[in-house]
């Protein structure tokens, strides 16, 4: 399993980071203009974590110009490329060079598999906006993964947009490779309430029965 923050807020990267060793992280033009971050503050985040931006354009020449300059402050940056007819073009590309893509903004099996054929590395499928299309976004997922390894495609999925941890956890229960939460989802996941609570029973007692004496 390999666990991505979905964020481009530096500080709260580095203070998760220091807590629980996260492969990497993920993010798109609008995170980064609600983190006030930049692309160059990204692109030096520490070397051993993968990170993941999203290219823009409306043409292919302009995506693919959007990746050269990342590439050029990263190389080894995973270039994201949103799944519509100018980005499959993108991602071929991208691919027949070596580059590292994530095809991004994933709504159904057929867009996953399309993203898969084009040689996409990573695909990043939204759980909760398919929800929204009332549709079983955590099965979707799961039925991805599964067309995936049917075929013989050796994509793996990032999946992303959650609503809560219990879709996390059924999508990792059922293999999927990997998932990208928001920092708020993190911090209550590595932060159980009830486990907080039974570790301070445990230090409640032993302090009536020894005080601050130690095992």
């Amino acid at each position: 399993m390999e666990l991505y923050l979905d964020t481009a807020n530096i500080e709260i990267i580095n203070r998760v980071n220091a807590v629980y060793p996260i492969s990497g992280i993920t993010c798109n033009p609008s995170i980064v203009i609600n983190d006030q971050a930049s692309i160059e503050s990204l692109c030096a985040l520490d070397s051993h974590l993968k990170v993941c931006i999203q290219v823009i354009g409306d043409t292919v020449e302009d995506m693919m110009a959007d990746a050269q300059k990342i590439l050029a402050l990263r190389p080894d940056v995973i270039v994201k490329v949103p799944v519509t007819p100018i980005g499959y073009q993108v991602l071929y590309l991208l691919s027949k060079k070596g580059v590292p893509t994530l095809a991004t903004a994933i709504h159904n099996v057929a867009q996953a598999l399309f993203a898969a054929q084009c040689g996409a590395t990573y695909l990043a499928p939204y759980v909760n906006r398919i929800c929204e299309n009332d549709a079983d976004g955590v099965q979707t997922v799961i039925d991805m993964h599964h067309a995936l390894r049917n075929q013989g495609f050796a994509t793996k999925i990032i999946a992303a947009s959650f609503k809560n941890l219990f879709q996390v956890s059924r999508l990792l229960a059922a293999g999927v490779d990997s998932v990208t939460v928001a920092p708020d989802l993190f911090f209550k996941w590595i932060d159980n309430h009830d486990t907080k609570r039974a570790v301070d029973k445990f230090t409640s007692d032993w302090s009536k029965a020894f005080g601050h004496q130690h095992l």
